[in-house]
């Protein structure tokens, strides 16, 4: 799985990059059908918004296209929670492919 990783304001640093590669290891070793994943961070400047750094996961197979998006305070906190939300999106997507395919052979 090609692992892309993007910044809209600043070059991510090769210290975080490392730290992304180790979280999302878990999506290529449970899932590796996936063929790209994509991380793209932004911080917003606007003072009224209480969590200003986003992270943005986009997970592509096949047949099916996973996303999730998280806020928090740092980027690492934010990282956590998508990251979160895409192992539980791939969960679901295999089970459910699991599920249709013994249901196949039970009919």
């Amino acid at each position: 799985m090609q692992t892309i990783i993007k910044s809209r304001e600043h070059e991510v640093a090769p210290r975080f990059k490392e730290v992304i590669v180790k979280k999302t290891s878990k999506i290529k070793k449970h899932f590796p059908q996936a063929k790209t994943l994509e991380i793209e961070i932004h911080q917003e400047n606007n003072p009224s918004i209480s969590e200003p750094t986003a992270v943005e996961l986009t997970l592509s197979t096949k047949k099916q296209l996973m996303r999730a998006e998280s806020r928090g305070e740092s980027f690492m906190a934010a990282l956590e929670k998508a990251v979160y939300k895409i192992n539980r999106q791939v969960e679901k997507y295999k089970d459910r492919i699991y599920h249709s395919k013994i249901n196949r052979k039970l009919q």
